[in-house]
């Protein structure tokens, strides 16, 4: 039997791998041109492997239908902080990752999360007038257990 693949942190297994998602804690509001910072610390029993992002968000916790989901006039820079290392080069506005319909956005390219690292979510609101509540931002992808 072939031994199991390694990396830097040890050795993984394809056929250990599930569905996850992780999740920014909840923004529970956010002022007009306000900003906030807040992290996900992944866990430490596995690798996550991010494919999909979805954002999420309501104002004044009023329904929404697939016509009147919220389009955040907003901006977040993700940054990995073992490492130092952004995801982008300035903040990237949310439209871009809230997908279509409410559809997660898809990545170019998978992005592999190492166990126990934490990712710093610096957000900015850059509406004039809108308050956004209940702010999240949603990770999706594949556990892959060592």
């Amino acid at each position: 039997m072939a031994p199991l693949p390694e990396d830097q942190y040890g050795a993984y297994h394809k056929n250990a791998k599930f569905w996850f998602t992780y999740q920014t804690p909840n923004i529970a509001s956010i002022a007009a041109a306000g900003s906030t910072t807040n992290s996900i610390t992944f866990d430490n029993d596995s690798a996550f492997e991010w494919t999909k992002i979805t954002v999420t968000a309501d104002i004044a916790g009023a329904v929404q239908t697939q016509s009147s989901l919220v389009l955040v006039l907003g901006t977040v820079q993700i940054q990995d902080t073992g490492q130092g290392a952004y995801y982008s080069n300035a903040a990237i506005a949310l439209a871009a990752y809230q997908g279509q319909l409410g559809l997660p956005y898809v990545m170019p390219a998978p992005q592999i999360i190492a166990p126990n690292a934490t990712l710093q979510f610096n957000w900015n609101n850059y509406s004039a007038a809108t308050t956004y509540a209940n702010l999240r931002l949603q990770l999706h992808g594949w556990k892959i257990r060592r």
